[in-house]
């Protein structure tokens, strides 16, 4: 994917984050994933999901975000950020793009 489509995906979404670098990471045969670093922290990881694989993306997802939030749910919360993921929602309040 093209460092300008990424981009555009990126600000896509709810944070207040300036991206400064782009690294493929090499670890799935299924998805691209992304590491998004950017000037400030937290960095991100963006991860385009195989449509061919994967038929109801927007499912996916949502299983993903309530089996997260559940997860939270379980933990100290002075825990959970650091051993749990946090899914950023799009301006459009979607956790996909």
């Amino acid at each position: 994917m093209s460092l300008k489509k990424i981009t555009k995906i990126f600000n896509s979404f709810s944070h207040n984050s300036q991206l400064v670098t782009v690294r493929e990471l090499k670890s799935g045969h299924i998805n691209d994933t992304y590491l998004i670093t950017t000037t400030e922290s937290p960095n991100f990881i963006l991860q385009r999901i195989n449509e061919l694989v994967f038929k109801d993306v927007p499912a996916l997802i949502n299983n993903k975000v309530i089996v997260t939030e559940h997860l939270k749910s379980k933990l100290d919360s002075n825990m959970h950020d650091s051993v749990t993921l946090t899914f950023i929602p799009t301006e459009k309040g979607c956790y996909y793009s």
